[in-house]
C-alpha cells in the first residue's frame, strides 16, 4: 500500500488529529472503489475514536471472512487499524499526563464518562 494513506498519520497526536488524518486517507478513495465494498464496511460519518474502533473492527471480520482479497477492504482495514494504534498511543499520553494539568486533547465522550463516574 503506498505511503500515502499514511502521511496524515505521522503528525497526528491526538484524537482529533487522528480522526482527521483517517477522513483524509477514505477521500482519497474513489466512489466506486468503495462501492464495491458491503454496505456495513462503508465508512459513513466519522466524528470521533469510537466510530473508527467500530469500522476497524467490521473492516477486520470481514476480510478475515471473505474468501477473495478485495484490494479496497485490506487498504481500508490497514488504515483504521492504524488509526487505532495512533489513537491508543494518544490514550496513553493522555493517562500519563499529570494531576491537575489538562490532556492535550479530551473529548466530549471523555467528559461524559468522568461526570458519570462520578
Amino acid at each position: 500500500m503506498g505511503s500515502q494513506f499514511y502521511n496524515g498519520f505521522h503528525s497526528a497526536h491526538t484524537e482529533p488529529e487522528v480522526v482527521e488524518a483517517v477522513r483524509v486517507a477514505v477521500a482519497q478513495f474513489r466512489p466506486e472503489e468503495l462501492a464495491r465494498l458491503p454496505a456495513k464496511c462503508r465508512p459513513g460519518k466519522i466524528r470521533d475514536a469510537e466510530d473508527v474502533a467500530d469500522l476497524a473492527y467490521v473492516l477486520t471480520k470481514m476480510r478475515i471472512a471473505q474468501d477473495d482479497s478485495n484490494e479496497t477492504l485490506i487498504k481500508l482495514e490497514a488504515i483504521f487499524a492504524h488509526a487505532c494504534q495512533r489513537l491508543s498511543a494518544a490514550d496513553q499520553r493522555d493517562s500519563a499526563t499529570p494531576a491537575g494539568s489538562a490532556p492535550e486533547a479530551r473529548t466530549s465522550k471523555d467528559s461524559e464518562r468522568s461526570s458519570e463516574s462520578a
